[in-house]
């Protein structure tokens, strides 16, 4: 039973990081779609980008709490699944670092999607109202 308890945990660890490069994608994606989405153009391009919005919002949002649920995991068996002893010290700088890298681009990611999300709320209300 021990070693279905260590593989499950295990699962949880891989799918967090799985997760998170889905949240960073997905705040990447965000950001390039703001940068060019078009100031103005027909009704199917607006539509086309309000559809795609929606579909990464959702899969942003999924991710996003995958992230949590699978982090709740790590962070309890971090130091009996993850410490790498040939790493010593410096394992916990390299986990810092990567964590204010993510950070870092969800949080780019996140002032994109608002910026975005303006947008594509006033389009939506347009379409919505024609």
């Amino acid at each position: 039973m021990k070693h279905i308890i260590d593989v499950i945990i295990m699962v949880l660890i891989y799918s967090h990081d799985i997760a998170t490069a889905f949240v960073a994608v997905s705040a990447l994606t965000i950001w390039a779609l703001s940068k060019r989405y078009p100031s103005s153009g027909d009704a199917d391009v607006e539509r086309y980008y309000i559809r795609i919005y929606t579909s990464i919002t959702t899969v942003m949002r999924f991710a996003l709490c995958w992230v949590v649920v699978a982090g709740l995991p790590r962070i309890m068996y971090c130091k009996e699944y993850e410490s790498l002893e040939l790493a010593g010290d410096l394992q916990g700088i390299a986990v810092v670092m990567s964590c204010l890298v993510i950070i870092g681009l969800f949080c780019s990611g996140l002032y994109a999607w608002y910026q975005l999300a303006k947008k594509i709320n006033v389009k939506r209300m347009k379409h919505t109202l024609s």
